[in-house]
């Protein structure tokens, strides 16, 4: 997926306990809004997660491969974009709207997420 949802408007919490409450938000509202039942049942441990920095660097191994367009809903519900890329929140950090890693506090609360999930192949 190289779309951000959003908005997480409350990221200023977040921030402060990523893994938790982001996953949490993740697979409490978007995983059943987002997929059907059918889809649902093909995604491995049942968990929508934030991308890990080992996974970034193994599935984008590019700074281009980490540019991000926000949805039509993140953009609806503003998410806030910099020529047409978001800040986005990985596992154990930000990336920039350029791709590149900006850290992690920017006082923002319309940054964007890009989940993670495992899928069965052969379901």
């Amino acid at each position: 997926m190289d779309q951000c949802i959003g908005p997480f408007g409350a990221l200023r919490e977040v921030l402060y306990t990523v893994n938790h409450k982001a996953c949490k938000y993740l697979n409490k509202n978007f995983l059943w809004e987002a997929f059907d039942e059918d889809e649902r049942n093909l995604i491995c441990d049942d968990e929508v997660r934030l991308i890990s920095p080992e996974q970034m660097d193994k599935y984008m191994p590019e700074i281009a491969d980490r540019l991000c367009e926000p949805t039509p809903k993140g953009l609806a519900e503003g998410i806030y974009v910099r020529d047409g890329y978001a800040r986005w929140v990985a596992e154990k950090e930000i990336i920039n709207y350029d791709g590149t890693a900006y850290g992690w506090y920017t006082g923002e609360d319309n940054l964007g997420l890009r989940p993670v999930i495992r899928i069965r192949l052969n379901a």
